[in-house]
């Protein structure tokens, strides 16, 4: 069934489509439509069942009422938390969502930023792959309001809300040390991105601080492109060193659950022969026998902080100042 148009109005009592348009709009008195007419226009438009078309519409002012978030992996259970809650925030805004995965490539990001900006998006919130500060430039550069959540550039000034990561790190540390283990290994991604870094260097200075050796290979990298078969061999190493690592502490909750399960593949007891420590908290972790340690972020904090500051930038282009938003974490205490 054709949608009714303005021109279809217009052309039954014809009139113009600006004197409709006006009519439709709430305008016209200030235009000098007669009542007469007005009356007419609402009629025949109720008759017609006329819908305005509201995306059309605010193409013409530059809006679409859309928002876009890009991540690594909508798949990661940390990264669809995160999506979910944005969700739910901007849609209490009166925007939707459309969402996007890098796969932690740079040009992969560079595509999709592009694609939603040439969607007329209003915001992004974006989740940055350590190659993509290109990206990142450019999208300054089109005045589109944006906040980066998990990580971020130091040398570029840009909206930005997570945690504090070098004091999560520590808290793991802290747990085990007052368990009584020294010899802690860390298993991280080898992507760069400012979150992991900040987690390795907050490892090494709480091994430090308590007065323990940083064992040589006991920082383990796993590549983001085959984690699940790199991990595998990651712990053979460990696991086959002459120094074995008491503890294991894994910088995101994709690589515990990895790691967690190639350790007792192996036979490892968790925590008889060696201790694990996650960052994010995941229903798995809670589950597990024994139940997995994590330092928890609060995703959901996150997601409103990134929505609230986008909603603000949006709003107040021309007179924002850029925010740097770094969240608590705290340690949930279990048995492994």
């Amino acid at each position: 069934m054709k949608r009714i148009s303005i021109g279809d109005i217009a052309e039954q009592l014809g009139v113009s489509t600006t004197l409709v348009s006006f009519v439709l709009n709430g305008k016209a008195k200030e235009n000098r439509v007669s009542d007469e007419m007005a009356k007419k226009v609402l009629k025949l438009a109720d008759e017609l069942n006329y819908k305005p078309n509201y995306f059309a519409k605010n193409l013409r002012k530059g809006k679409t009422n859309t928002i876009g978030l890009i991540v690594g992996d909508i798949s990661n259970p940390f990264f669809a938390k995160i999506a979910r809650f944005v969700e739910d925030d901007v849609a209490k805004a009166g925007y939707q969502l459309i969402v996007g995965s890098s796969d932690e490539n740079a040009e992969k990001t560079r595509k999709i930023i592009r694609l939603f900006v040439q969607k007329n998006i209003d915001g992004l919130i974006i989740a940055p792959g350590s190659d993509s500060s290109e990206s990142i430039l450019w999208l300054k550069k089109q005045n589109i309001p944006f906040v980066l959540i998990d990580r971020y550039f130091k040398r570029i000034k840009t909206n930005y809300v997570g945690v504090e990561n070098s004091a999560g790190a520590k808290l793991a540390v802290k747990y085990l040390v007052d368990k009584e283990y020294e010899k802690i290994a860390m298993i991280a991604y080898e992507n760069g991105t400012s979150n992991i870094k900040e987690r390795i260097e907050g490892f090494k200075i709480a091994l430090r601080e308590n007065g323990l050796k940083l064992h040589r290979n006991f920082i383990q990298f796993v590549s983001y492109e085959d984690p699940a078969n790199h991990i595998k061999e990651v712990i053979q190493f460990l696991l086959n060193r002459r120094n074995v690592p008491r503890a294991i502490i894994f910088a995101t909750n994709s690589l515990g659950l990895l790691g967690v399960q190639e350790l007792i593949a192996n036979g490892v007891r968790i925590p008889q022969d060696i201790s694990v420590v996650s960052f994010d908290d995941d229903f798995a972790f809670r589950m597990s026998y024994p139940p997995i340690t994590v330092v928890e972020q609060p995703l959901q904090e996150i997601a409103s902080e990134a929505v609230s500051i986008l909603m603000e930038n949006m709003d107040k282009q021309d007179s924002y100042e850029i925010r740097h938003v770094e969240k608590s974490v705290h340690l949930i205490s279990r048995t492994s």
